[in-house]
């Protein structure tokens, strides 16, 4: 089989989101099907971030390579693929079976998370791709769902895939976590947040939840690893109604080779999205044996399944006293972090290349 994976979101040093997606499908996709020919695309928009392209793995030589194309004739580098993937809700045009990924839909649901000018690019995107997709992949049942509602594309057209969490996410030795955590100036015992800090991500629950803890308890930090996505000054504001602000530890972006000694390393992840289209940071914590508390919104309780606690994302009393309990008991904690490294064992980066296989093949 022939495929083109439009690889432009994994040109860039600092992978997150769909970059990161991106780099590890092409890679699982290379190892678990020996037959595939496999070409990642680079707009040429991208031509400046030419020095972080994804790069096909040592051994895929001969089968997996790099094109560049231009955005106004995408079928010059598509040209003679089986199968052309727009992992980042985008249709490249171009010849063969029409592929798409849509993450989540959290901008058609709510004027909250999103602005005009996003909503309005967003939805030109959808109104193609639901009507060009030979198929929809998914990393959740809940994103799913949401394309089979708002985008009126039919249940057999979308393919459930969901995420993994690399190999390097797994619970580490204190004589490796510790340097890790020198380097970034963290002390424990601290309380976790990983991603883009947003109102979508409702930090204002983190920040509230642990203002509460930290009034009772003067050795607990708060740790956010991710960029500032607030309106400008609302993020230096909102950390200060912690009234702990100086026991708030913003990290901004940290290479992924960190993150495993981060979630070893804290007390529990606090994650209590108001939506997400799978939660990956969920389960690279549980990966590591960190206790996740998260919200119900979204596709958060189906990724964790029995392994982790999830409440509303405004329950600001059971968030706050489920996070306490991990935080001090640590017969609950052990407990806990059991059942999430067994629920993250049930995910692999092989097996959303397995389904996303599924998903090139017609039906």
């Amino acid at each position: 089989m022939r495929v083109f994976l439009d690889a432009s979101a994994a040109a860039k040093a600092a992978r997150t989101g769909v970059g990161h997606y991106v780099a590890r499908l092409a890679e699982a996709l290379l190892a678990v099907d020996p037959a595939l020919d496999l070409t990642l695309g680079v707009r040429l928009g991208r031509v400046k971030r030419g020095g972080h392209v994804l790069r096909p793995p040592a051994g895929t030589e001969g089968r997996a390579r790099v094109r560049w194309f231009p955005s106004f004739w995408p079928g010059f580098g598509t040209r003679g693929a089986d199968v052309v993937h727009g992992p980042d809700a985008r249709v490249v045009r171009g010849g063969g079976r029409q592929v798409v990924t849509v993450h989540d839909l959290f901008s058609l649901k709510s004027t909250q998370w999103a602005n005009e000018g996003f909503r309005a690019k967003k939805h030109a995107r959808y109104a193609e791709l639901a009507a060009r997709a030979d198929a929809v992949v998914t990393p959740s049942a809940a994103t799913a769902r949401d394309v089979e509602t708002l985008l009126r594309v039919p249940r057999e057209r979308i393919h459930v895939t969901p995420l993994g969490a690399d190999p390097a996410f797994r619970p580490l030795p204190p004589e490796v976590v510790a340097p890790v955590l020198a380097r970034h100036r963290v002390t424990a015992p601290y309380v976790l947040f990983v991603g883009l800090a947003q109102p979508r991500k409702n930090l204002e629950a983190v920040v509230n939840v642990f203002g509460r803890i930290a009034a009772r308890d003067d050795r607990l930090t708060l740790v956010l690893a991710g960029p500032d996505g607030y309106p400008e000054g609302r993020f230096p504001a909102l950390l200060k109604e912690t009234g702990a602000v100086d026991r708030v530890r913003h990290l901004g972006y940290v290479p992924v080779g960190d993150l495993p000694a981060l979630y070893a390393g804290a007390g529990v992840l606090l994650f209590p999205s108001h939506d997400e289209g799978f939660g990956l940071p969920a389960l690279e914590a549980m990966a590591c044996g960190c206790p996740v508390v998260a919200s119900t919104a979204g596709a958060l309780p189906e990724v964790l399944g029995e392994g982790g606690l999830c409440f509303r994302p405004d329950a600001l009393d059971d968030l706050e006293e489920a996070t306490s309990r991990l935080l001090d008991d640590p017969d609950a904690r052990a407990a806990e972090v059991a059942r999430g490294l067994a629920r993250a064992a049930t995910f692999s980066w092989e097996a959303t290349a397995r389904a996303t296989l599924a998903a090139y093949a017609p039906r």
